[in-house]
């Protein structure tokens, strides 16, 4: 029976040693460094970035006119591997990579990363749908974010917003330095992460991971994870209200004296207080 497995392992390997042979000989390794600058019909009000596959970072640029900067790399079968596509339309400026060649779903093999650089605008509303990808947006201002994800991870910081409504259903989240009227994060299979964030109404949630909120100060916030911890630290004065839920896994509270930590159920106290319960789990509250 050893022999046997032995033997499987072996061919296993030799295999998959013939098929990367293949690949490196079939496919080419190919590099893409392009360089897109055009003037800007202003007043632009909208972002629409719409990715196959590829990393996505906006920020703000000290160039009056749009850039956009791609870089790929990875084995292909000729230079032809992508195609930007881009265009303004009453304000809205629309871009899409699109992959020419077929995508194997192997990540090692691929490298593609579009930035969009922005003059100094005040935008309406920025879209940015990623199927497998990560998302950076930095140093810019919008009224209202829908960021989408299937599969990477999410970062937003140095940001002014209204709205920012984010999913991702496989990959972390991290939200610094950021003030906002609302936020609406949600993740299937990641953690999230909220640092100096300033809100009126937020709503955290996580199936699978853990929440860290470190002075994350709103009026109202909702967090809550099924499966992970949830650590809190709140080392500023504010009149919120949160409540932390957590099904298996633990919550630790670090907060000043003045806010009041409930642990149970079946009352309610005026702000500033944070509820904390958890199904399966510990509750552990620290005072600054």
């Amino acid at each position: 029976m050893k022999r046997i497995v032995l033997v499987i392992l072996i061919t296993s390997i030799v295999v998959l040693g013939i098929i990367t042979a293949l690949m490196i000989h079939v496919f080419g390794y190919v590099t893409v460094n392009k360089n897109y600058v055009m003037p800007l019909k202003l007043p632009l009000h909208n972002i629409m970035i719409n990715n196959d596959v590829g990393n996505v970072v906006i920020t703000q640029s000290q160039n009056p006119k749009l850039i956009i900067h791609i870089m790929a790399e990875g084995f292909f079968l000729s230079g032809n591997i992508c195609t930007l596509l881009y265009g303004e339309v009453n304000g809205t400026l629309l871009v899409t990579l699109r992959l020419n060649q077929p995508y194997l779903g192997l990540n090692t093999f691929y490298n593609f990363t579009i930035y969009v650089g922005l003059p100094t605008v005040m935008l309406n509303n920025v879209n940015v749908t990623v199927d497998n990808g990560n998302i950076k947006i930095e140093n810019i201002n919008f009224k209202n974010a829908d960021i989408t994800v299937n599969n990477g991870n999410v970062e937003i910081e140095n940001i002014n917003s209204t709205n920012i409504y984010l999913n991702d259903i496989n990959g972390n989240v991290r939200l610094i330095n950021t003030n906002t009227s609302v936020i609406k994060l949600n993740s299937v299979n990641g953690n999230i992460k909220a640092e100096d964030v300033y809100f009126f109404h937020g709503l955290i949630k996580t199936l699978n991971g853990n929440l860290e909120l470190k002075n994350a100060i709103g009026n109202y916030l909702k967090a809550s994870t099924t499966n992970g911890n949830i650590f809190v630290i709140v080392n500023k004065y504010f009149n919120l209200t949160y409540y932390l839920t957590t099904r298996n896994g633990d919550i630790e509270i670090t907060a000043l004296p003045s806010i009041r930590i409930v642990t149970y159920s079946g009352v309610t106290y005026p702000p500033p207080v944070i509820y904390a319960n958890t199904t399966n789990g510990n509750v552990d509250v620290n005072t600054i």
